[in-house]
């Protein structure tokens, strides 16, 4: 498998189409992107993950699955997209790796439902204290910006231009930069920091020092509280660890897996 063979293909769930990539043959692991973002943000992993069914499910509102598929914004109602596109799949337990704000959806599913998620994978993900990226957000004017049709149209170039200065490849459209910041409006790092405690599964955390959105610091605390299971770091590789960090993720994840075969 070469990283531009993910195709996606659609899937119909209880709440509408969903685009998703499933792949290889094993034991399921899902992948979770993170905002904006889509499932082939994994594609450089994958190659180095052989033996195992992957799941990359896109989710709603960011340019492959229909926003009316999941329009709850909230990290429960995403959590709940979640369970039902794996109902719809037939995944009755699998493992779960979510990537940056995939992070906190995933580990929802895993705290709700400890019979369907026999493991968690937390790649540079959101933590339980506010992080560098989050320190200057507005979520009430963000929501305001966002839903007011005239603030919409006023602030979208320089909401575009945050969203390439983050370093967001150039292709995202405007509507997924709008649903993102919905997205991020509700965050609620009290809200997340009950989910990460009330996860029970064997926990990978992995983050690299140099993370210009999550510091090292919220990704070491997350590790620190999270069930045991692989702590994977590295100097540097950025946000992107999914890409730039991939062979050694993996082999990091292929040991790890091993277990729940």
């Amino acid at each position: 498998m070469q990283p531009a063979d993910l195709t996606l293909n659609t899937v119909s769930a209880p709440s509408g189409p969903v685009s998703v990539f499933d792949v290889g043959e094993g034991w399921p692991v899902v992948f979770v992107h993170g905002y904006p973002g889509r499932p082939q943000d994994f594609r450089w992993l994958l190659p180095h993950l052989p033996g195992v069914r992957a799941i990359g499910i896109a989710m709603p509102g960011l340019d492959h699955t229909p926003l009316s598929s999941g329009p709850d914004p909230s990290v429960g109602g995403r959590a709940r997209f979640l369970s039902g596109v794996l109902d719809a799949m037939g995944v009755e337990r699998c493992v779960m790796i979510g990537h940056s704000m995939g992070g906190v959806l995933a580990a929802s599913v895993a705290a709700a439902q400890p019979e369907r998620v026999a493991g968690l994978g937390l790649i540079s993900s959101i933590g339980m204290t506010i992080h560098q990226g989050f320190r200057s957000f507005r979520p009430g004017l963000t929501r305001t910006l966002v839903t007011t049709p005239v603030l919409s149209t006023l602030a979208r170039p320089i909401i575009v231009r945050g969203f390439r200065a983050a370093g967001f490849p150039p292709g995202v459209s405007w509507p997924a930069m709008q649903h993102t910041l919905r997205c991020a409006a509700a965050i609620d790092f009290d809200e997340n920091r009950s989910i990460f405690s009330a996860v029970q599964a064997p926990t990978l955390v992995a983050w690299t020092e140099d993370d210009a959105l999550i510091e090292a610091s919220v990704s070491a605390e997350l590790a620190a509280a999270m069930p045991d299971g692989p702590r994977l770091t590295w100097s540097s590789g950025g946000h992107a660890s999914v890409k730039s960090r991939a062979a050694e993720l993996a082999a990091g994840l292929t040991v790890w897996l091993s277990a729940f075969r």
